[in-house]
């Protein structure tokens, strides 16, 4: 039988802490994965988008 790993949690981040963390690195990887299928857009623009 195998044993599973307990990992600690080093981060502990707050509700408003994971909500920030998670918007600048979605925007990120929304600007990423547009560049990669071929959009032309800047990191700016795509920001844009999701504050509007």
């Amino acid at each position: 039988m195998a044993k599973t790993r307990t990992y600690m949690d080093k981060y502990k981040f707050t509700a408003a802490e994971n909500q920030r963390f998670a918007r600048a690195n979605f925007t990120k990887l929304v600007h990423t994965n547009a560049r990669f299928e071929g959009v032309n857009t800047t990191l700016p623009q795509t920001k844009l988008l999701w504050t509007v």
